[in-house]
């Protein structure tokens, strides 16, 4: 019985022993097998710095796994075209030959660090670290494909142009593994040729919804700015004691030749990061007084205030109230009646910078705005500390949710309106689409509205009319018909 057991246990032994011995052969077999694949790879790359499709990945897997999504990196997937065509009409030899002087080429512009690797015979893949930023790929995409078509010698007598498209995208905003990127790349690559040889593409996936997507805008704002596609509009603002228009709220936008009118949200983050939005914080200043002036030429009782945003970003330069102070004694302008507004409350919190060009702006003699959104219950009462002398509620304090929320909402609003009442800062509500809204408002005890219950936003001529013919009238004759209309 004894035998029996033992002679059991040694079957078992051998055959888990057997199985272990098969799944190391194969474990091997595998390896011996990828690493004549790797080698057939890198004795296939005839190009000094190109390294092969398995290296490449291993080095961006690797990178992956040592950054946070709070890195980034960039990635670029160039692809030659039509070069089977010139297969068939010199030959495979000379073909390949001549693509690698074309490559060759292009390494020499392209930094060491950058990893380049092979795809296959006309794709190339590049890895650029979190050291070289989003403009740089772009930079470096348009390199590219200016080299590319160079020509390129095949005959004595005989040149050659390439064309060719490249993807870009970007980690983590285009995903967070490798997997993921290629497939944007691959998209952004497809994007990029329907859009015709020697173009390049940024994979956009929510194109309306993400500014930062449109990045490719970074490399028009100079020209922009040379050709005047900036414009100003302005919304009219109205007090609903007296129906009488109050003031205006200045709106930059960017009259793009192929777009159509931009707003904000899809140039200023780039104007940020390229330096031309301490341009625009000047030239937006200058046109308000400008178009204010004429306006005022048309409209000789004109008598309003002008409320003009202002980035953080802007308001970190320390030149700024200089900068403004030039513009008005330039224009012979008293700034009392122009509020500078900012975002955010926290924007007051976060940067001793921020506060102390808003001090210096405050002295010349400009107002100060702040959007009420992150003023809470228990900041309320630091509000009187600040330099502000006006608090604008976007549709965030007003929109229809589950009534407890909208109940806490409207408590805080009042807490704010009363706030402003005892200590002589006015109070704005903004985005007043509806009569619905309106009459919210005004239960409230706010009031100052602006949005497209009076007015959608207006060009300077467009401005001018709307006041001569006293148009925000319109709104109240509405209103009271409406209360009046027997159902």
């Amino acid at each position: 019985m004894i035998l029996q057991v033992t002679d059991a246990t040694a079957i078992f032994l051998m055959t888990i022993c057997t199985i272990i011995i098969i799944i190391l052969c194969i474990f091997f077999f595998r390896r011996i097998k990828n690493e004549r694949i790797r080698y057939k790879e890198e004795r296939s790359i005839k190009i000094e710095g190109v390294v092969s499709y398995h290296t490449i990945t291993s080095q961006i897997n690797s990178y992956i796994n040592r950054i946070t999504t709070n890195d980034n990196f960039s990635l670029l997937l160039l692809e030659i075209q039509d070069f089977e065509k010139l297969v068939k009409a010199f030959g495979v030899v000379e073909a390949e030959r001549t693509l690698e002087k074309a490559i060759f080429r292009v390494m020499q512009i392209i930094p060491k660090r950058i990893v380049v690797g092979s795809l296959g015979r006309t794709k190339y893949l590049l890895f650029l670290k979190s050291e070289y930023d989003r403009f740089y790929a772009i930079e470096l995409a348009k390199k590219i494909i200016a080299n590319i078509n160079k020509p390129v010698k095949i005959f004595q007598d005989t040149n050659i142009n390439f064309n060719c498209n490249i993807g870009i995208c970007f980690f983590p905003m285009h995903g967070v593994k490798l997997k993921q990127l290629m497939n944007s790349l691959n998209i952004a690559l497809h994007d990029a040729v329907k859009a015709g040889l020697n173009k390049y593409a940024i994979y956009l996936q929510n194109a309306k919804d993400s500014p930062s997507s449109h990045i490719e805008y970074h490399y028009e704002i100079k020209e922009a700015i040379e050709k005047k596609e900036f414009i100003m509009q302005y919304q009219p603002i109205v007090n609903l004691d007296n129906q009488e228009l109050y003031g205006i709220e200045a709106f930059v936008r960017w009259k793009h030749p192929k777009h159509g009118i931009l707003s904000p949200v899809q140039f200023l983050n780039i104007m940020e990061q390229s330096g031309d939005i301490s341009w625009i914080g000047c030239w937006g200043l200058e046109t308000i007084i400008k178009d204010y002036q004429k306006i005022k030429s048309e409209n000789p009782n004109l008598d309003i205030a002008i409320t003009f945003s202002l980035s953080p970003k802007q308001l970190i330069d320390n030149e700024i109230a200089t900068k403004f102070s030039k513009i008005l004694k330039k224009y012979k302008i008293k700034p009392e009646k122009i509020y500078l507004k900012i975002q955010e409350y926290a924007t007051y919190e976060r940067n001793s910078t921020i506060k102390g060009n808003l001090l210096k702006l405050k002295r010349i003699g400009f107002k100060i705005a702040v959007n009420g959104f992150g003023i809470d219950f228990s900041k309320i009462m630091e509000l009187d500390a600040l330099p502000i002398d006006a608090i604008r509620l976007d549709k965030y304090f007003f929109e229809n949710e589950k009534a407890n929320e909208l109940q806490i909402k409207n408590k805080l609003t009042s807490l704010i309106v009363d706030f402003a009442n005892n200590n002589e800062k006015e109070v704005i509500a903004e985005s007043v689409e509806n009569v619905e809204t309106l009459e919210m408002v005004k239960s409230i005890g706010i009031k100052l509205i602006q949005g497209y219950a009076i007015s959608m936003p207006l060009m300077a001529d467009e401005l001018s009319k709307f006041i001569k013919n006293k148009d925000w009238e319109k709104l109240f004759r509405k209103t009271i018909d409406e209360e009046n209309f027997d159902y």
